[in-house]
């Protein structure tokens, strides 16, 4: 086991945050199964749309302005920051080279704007939990763990880009474009 190497690095930070993920679903889920089921089948075009706003407009979450904003800059980023990663992987296993001159520019900016909201979400989550302190939110150990393991996953992107451009393209692209990196 080399730490030094970024696929070990990024497998070790999946898996544990898989594993938090994991133990965080088990634990509630006895809270969950409490209901009683009900058949809802109906209206299924207006049950995705709700659905669709439910989980990307944040509509809910967004009664608290600060807990909703940080939940949203924490999705927002980790979901853009996963297609960015899922656009390097295509291109490297197709052998199809699409993220070239100026598409590449922009993208490269878009996945660092969005890393960085997604870093900026986590802060205002931990702000809220260590500082604010809501009577109704009751932080526990795990809250912890899954804010530093999404703090991990996204300051890791940006060191292994970060290395990568210092290594292969520092003086072809050494503008603006990707300062969130170096």
């Amino acid at each position: 086991l080399r730490l030094t190497d970024p696929e070990q690095c990024f497998g070790i930070g999946g898996g544990l945050a898989g594993l938090t993920t994991a133990r965080g679903i088990a634990r509630r889920s006895s809270l969950w199964r409490l209901g009683r089921p009900d058949f809802r089948l109906d209206r299924p075009l207006l049950r995705l749309r709700g659905l669709l706003v439910e989980l990307f407009g944040g509509r809910r979450q967004l009664r608290d302005p600060l807990a909703g904003s940080a939940h949203l800059l924490i999705l927002y980023g980790f979901c853009a920051e996963m297609v960015a990663t899922s656009l390097i992987s295509i291109q490297d296993w197709s052998g199809v080279h699409f993220l070239e001159g100026r598409f590449y520019l922009g993208y490269s900016l878009l996945a660092d704007l969005f890393g960085i909201a997604g870093l900026i979400g986590i802060g205002m989550a931990a702000w809220r939990r260590a500082f604010l302190r809501p009577a109704h939110l009751h932080t526990v150990f795990d809250d912890w763990l899954s804010l530093a393991l999404l703090g991990l996953v996204f300051l890791q992107g940006f060191a292994i880009e970060g290395a990568r451009i210092a290594v292969s393209e520092l003086e072809e692209h050494a503008d603006l474009w990707q300062r969130a990196s170096l």
